[in-house]
């Protein structure tokens, strides 16, 4: 159920934010904002907000330090 509040909150704030872009409605941002923090909140699993892979192998990463 939290997953599913989850999507809903992230794609309303999805598409909340095409008109901030398109037509500069800033005034929006604060529930474009809240949207996507209760959507990251509610995301326990990772599944919409995972960690970014990382495109370095952990050998690149050791040889580069």
């Amino acid at each position: 159920m939290k997953l599913m509040i989850a999507y809903i909150a992230y794609y309303l704030g999805h598409w909340i934010s095409f008109p901030m872009y398109w037509f500069d409605w800033g005034w929006l941002y604060p529930a474009y904002n809240r949207l996507m923090i209760w959507s990251a909140e509610l995301d326990d699993e990772g599944v919409i907000w995972s960690a970014p892979v990382s495109t370095q192998s952990s050998e690149e990463t050791k040889h580069s330090s």
